[in-house]
């Protein structure tokens, strides 16, 4: 049994196919066929039902399962238990969305490279979804992005703070109430493309505003 055959179950199991779990660990299909069915020879047991899509787990693929995430999570740590003892060094490649770039990111950035001054900080601006994407292939190694609506489950999210979305008018405006502002106005939205911009107009239809668009602005 390997690390590898343990991780390719897992794979499989959350992903429900082998060629699902081939793209989740950037392997071919048949790499992970094969470590699946390595390991179900050196245990003796079938750990998949293969004849439904999406696969099924056996009784007994339950229990390795179970036993071959616990596994994982020790292995895991153990590179997490090592890093609290040892200075960081060497390049970290962090994506940010724009909007972070002129206010969470600078005093963080100030605070990484005072407490750890062997590391170098590598920063890529990008919208939220090329950004998730990018780590998930390795190509940075974290990303500060919107709230995500749906995230790979091979991705972890945590919330960092919160940034607030304001309404900006042109300087002669007059109207009170975001209301007025809306149906006297057009509306200049976010990128179709942007995670933030479903969240915004989310937001303005609960609060009955129709939005006149008139124009869409192009973050990159």
């Amino acid at each position: 049994m390997s690390i590898k055959q343990f991780k390719a179950l897992v794979a499989a199991s959350q992903h429900g196919s082998f060629s699902a779990a081939a793209d989740a660990l950037h392997l071919t299909q048949s790499a992970v066929s094969m470590q699946v069915n390595a390991l179900e020879k050196t245990l003796g047991t079938a750990l998949f039902d293969r004849s439904h899509r999406p696969l099924h787990l056996t009784a007994s693929g339950r229990i390795v399962l179970a036993k071959a995430r616990e596994i994982l999570r020790h292995y895991d740590g153990i590179q997490d238990a090592l890093a609290e003892t040892q200075p960081y060094s060497g390049v970290f490649r962090l994506g940010a969305v724009p909007t972070t770039l002129t206010n969470i990111l600078p005093r963080a950035v100030m605070l990484l490279t005072e407490r750890e001054p062997r590391l170098t900080l590598n920063v890529i601006s990008g919208l939220s979804g090329a950004l998730a994407e990018q780590v998930r292939k390795s190509e940075i190694d974290a990303a500060l992005i919107s709230e995500p609506a749906n995230l790979q489950i091979d991705l972890d999210w945590q919330p960092v703070t919160r940034q607030k979305i304001v309404v900006v008018a042109p300087p002669d405006s007059t109207e009170k109430d975001v209301r007025d502002v809306f149906s006297t106005h057009p509306y200049i939205r976010f990128n179709r493309g942007a995670w933030a911009a479903p969240l915004i107009e989310n937001r303005l239809e609960e609060m009955g505003i129709s939005m006149d668009t008139r124009a869409e602005i192009e973050i990159h």
